[in-house]
């Protein structure tokens, strides 16, 4: 007898599954809904507590050990130590904090396994015999809390995604400033589910989006597998023996959030999406399905007409398509059936309506038991190709294409996936910048962690549209996702709106975790960027030789994308460097230097500014945590690597030095930060939280770095404005240089220094809202779906 909250989730499970065609055994279901949780009882904050004084049986001083981990978020060597104290497979702890040490790696943590060391100066280091027992494999779980019969009836009961570090109490003791100062911990989640017997030898897999950081996962009693990164999805493949179907099933998630691997708010806990999805033993393996589109055609500008708003237009204002198109579709087809399969697999392609097919392809794949192939259909041709391109705000959603693949074995068919691609030209010159579709674009971008306000990281999928769509109303069109793999969600949401993504990888030299993004992220169109790591993230002991090993896995997964790859790293920069495209971190003043020793390889600003202010304010004001809304020099509002937004980007024709828009040669930029953060509380700290660099607080509300407009050459334009091309007006002259783009409508950023505060209560004007701000007010901002609000 099923109990009445089970026949609710099992209902709720049937009614989200996606059934993708007719006779398709593929069925995805949501976990989200019920989970039990509680906190475990240990000690929090901090690695947690630091090793006995009989730990550290080797003193390693003045050596380098190499083959170590460079771990994020500790400040001092006791952070270190505690760091390689509660990881499992750390034998040595190094510290670093001189230019002794390698220069790269200063003020950085190295831990790991004992290897071959050798005398280098600076290095504070100790090592241990024998390191704490591994994590457990796979086996029966001996803490009562991960058997099936433990009662659970008096935790808490929440959905996921959820963040239980958000949910603490900020404490300057036991905190981090770093992160906020909100104690680190570890949980459990107790999740009780129905199988229906009608999946039955059927493939299932138990799939998590993300969970914050290392994970153990149980199901009925027995431990399925764990996973140790904070920001990639992965998954475990069933046994039949392991389901029990028709009945109650338990899945056991624990959780340690205890050593983040950034020096930001991380949060913790199973904070994305969890899914059981069941296929046929034949079927599409997971993110199998690939599908590039080459622009093949001459590319045209349709004129917009009042009865096609509202439309996706180009930087021109006009809707763009190309006479043809080509998409190359791969489908990677598994096998765990007992015997060899020869399978049929088709392709068809649909239009921008859903409905409308527009190509078919098929091609015979032979798959092993027990293994998998890839095949590569036939060429689909796609004739008057609406293109992707940059949107705007409240503009319609941009063009997508549709791809079915349909697997069919003995005329029956066994699985179905359709996957969403954009059909766009992208193109980087090294002399003037990023192109999309044939039309210089530069990339008005901000780089932005993933977590938002009281929910910490376990952002609500419809948050990323909104994050967006503000962003947008300020003429921004690209995001940086810092410093990590971001919540497929956002961009999803990127698709749709237009919005080109910077998508970056964690740390270098993890080619797994790689091959996750890569795999995942290629068939969305507001990629054009893989990142493979940020500043001391990108830190090994063979940086470039694993750049380029990684680049090269890129290649192989990703070869018809039309991406370039990056990373926010100036050590790897230069004429001889592995990447494809020049990340310059701040040094706004070197960057006709930089560019003078490597002329032939394609640069951006890959991060930029960190300026701080906050909304409303006329001072600064340590004792109560805010700054100014202004952020310049004169009143202290610009940290020592950074830069005012208008020093940072210059504005055309503003005599500023070399900012991102006064160079051609600069594919754009990405403003740290878009949207304020938790954690890295700058430049004060407790009763700090959260930093201020945000154009837009943790309220939603945008800073005194107010966006207003201006046509042309309109001398009006107060000194103070920082202007960007809105995208809705290049004007392209050829020369002997190459193509130059003048942007004939702007976007200005007043940076509130002396025109602002002269002028608060004047009128600004942004596209589509006109406002005036009294003093002390915030003007009324329109959210994406036009409703107004104020704080």
């Amino acid at each position: 007898m099923l109990s009445s909250s089970t026949i609710c989730v099992a209902l709720m499970l049937f009614a989200v599954s996606v059934s993708l065609a007719l006779g398709s055994r593929r069925q995805k279901y949501s976990l989200d809904l019920n989970w039990k949780f509680a906190l475990d009882d240990v000690p929090s904050g901090g690695f947690g507590p630091s090793c006995s004084a009989n730990t550290w049986t080797k003193n390693l001083n003045g050596q380098q050990c190499l083959g170590l981990q460079q771990v994020g978020g500790a400040h001092d060597e006791d952070d270190c130590a505690r760091a390689c104290c509660n990881s499992a497979a750390c034998e040595v702890y190094q510290w670093c904090n001189t230019t002794d040490c390698m220069p790269s790696a200063q003020d950085a943590c190295w831990i790991g396994r004992m290897s071959r060391c050798s005398d280098s100066k600076g290095w504070v280091s100790q090592g241990r015999t024998m390191p704490p027992a591994p994590p457990p494999g796979p086996g029966t779980c001996n803490d009562p809390r991960c058997q099936s019969n433990f009662v659970d009836t008096n935790w808490t009961t929440i959905n996921v995604p959820h963040d239980f570090i958000v949910e603490g109490i900020f404490n300057a003791t036991t905190g981090d400033k770093s992160h906020g100062y909100l104690p680190y911990s570890k949980g459990w989640y107790r999740k009780h589910f129905t199988v229906p017997t009608s999946l039955k030898g059927q493939t299932i897999y138990i799939e998590f989006d993300g969970t914050q950081a290392n994970t153990d996962v149980y199901l009925n009693g027995i431990r399925i597998g764990g996973h140790a990164s904070g920001y990639t999805p992965y998954r475990f493949k069933l046994n039949q023996s392991a389901l029990k179907f028709g009945a109650e099933n338990v899945l056991v998630v624990f959780v340690d959030a205890t050593h983040p691997d950034g020096w930001w708010y991380d949060g913790g806990g199973i904070y994305r999406h969890v899914w059981l999805t069941a296929v046929d033993p034949v079927h599409v393996e997971p993110w199998g399905v690939y599908a590039p589109a080459l622009v093949t055609g001459a590319i045209s500008r349709l004129p917009t007409r009042a009865s096609d708003l509202p439309s996706p237009t180009s930087a021109s204002g006009a809707r763009l398509q190309a006479s043809t198109a080509s998409v190359l579709p791969q489908v990677e087809v598994g096998n765990d059936s007992p015997s060899a399969v020869t399978a049929t697999v088709t392709g068809v392609v649909y239009g921008p309506d859903g409905n409308t097919a527009v190509g078919t392809s098929t091609a015979h794949v032979s798959v092993p038991s027990g293994g998998n192939a890839t095949v590569a259909l036939p060429n689909v041709t796609v004739t008057n190709a609406a293109l992707w391109h940059v949107g705007t705000f409240q503009s319609a959603k941009q063009p997508l294409y549709t791809l079915s693949a349909t697997v069919t074995v003995d005329g029956n068919v066994v699985d179905v996936v359709n996957v969403s691609f954009g059909i766009r030209k992208t193109e980087w010159k090294a002399a003037t910048g990023f192109y999309l579709n044939d039309e210089p674009t530069k990339i008005l971008g901000n780089a932005n962690h993933q977590d938002f306000a009281g929910v910490g990281v376990a952002v609500p999928d419809v948050l990323q549209a909104y994050r967006i769509g503000k962003l947008q109303e300020m003429n921004a069109n690209g995001w940086r996702t810092a410093h990590n793999v971001p919540t497929e969600a956002l961009l999803i949401a990127a698709d749709e709106m237009g919005f080109l993504v910077w998508d970056e990888n964690h740390r270098n030299g993890q080619d797994s975790e790689v091959e996750i993004l890569i795999r995942r992220d290629r068939n969305h169109p507001s990629v054009v960027i893989w990142s493979l790591c940020n500043e001391v993230l990108c830190n090994t002991h063979d940086m470039e030789g694993d750049m380029t090993r990684l680049k090269l896995l890129i290649r192989s997964l990703d070869p018809h994308g039309q991406r370039v790859v990056s990373a926010n790293n100036n050590g790897a920069n230069g004429a001889n460097t592995p990447l494809d495209l020049q990340g310059f971190d701040y040094n706004t003043n070197n960057y006709d230097s930089w560019h003078a020793r490597a002329p032939n390889v394609p640069a951006i600003s890959s991060e930029t500014s960190s300026a701080v202010s906050d909304r409303d304010e006329i001072k600064n004001d340590e004792a109560n945590g805010v700054v100014s809304g202004y952020d310049d020099k004169e009143h202290g509002n610009t940290v020592g690597w950074g830069q005012s937004a208008e020093g940072a980007w210059g504005g055309v024709g503003m005599n500023n030095g070399q900012g991102i828009l006064t160079r051609p040669f600069i594919a754009g930029g990405f403003t740290w930060t878009g949207w304020d953060y938790k954690g890295e509380p700058t430049p004060y700290a407790w009763p700090d939280i959260n930093s201020h660099f945000g154009i837009i607080d943790e309220a939603a509300f945008p800073r005194i770095v107010t966006t207003g407009t201006r046509r042309g050459s309109d001398s009006r334009r107060p000194h103070h404005c920082t202007c960007f091309p809105t995208g809705t007006g290049m004007r392209v002259t050829k020369s002997t240089s190459g193509h130059t783009a003048t942007p004939t409508r702007w976007s200005c950023l007043l940076t509130a220094s002396r025109w602002g505060r002269a002028h608060q209560g004047t009128t600004l004007m942004r596209p589509g809202v006109r406002s005036r701000i009294p003093r002390g007010r915030s003007p009324p901002w329109r959210t994406p779906t036009g409703s107004r609000w104020r704080r």
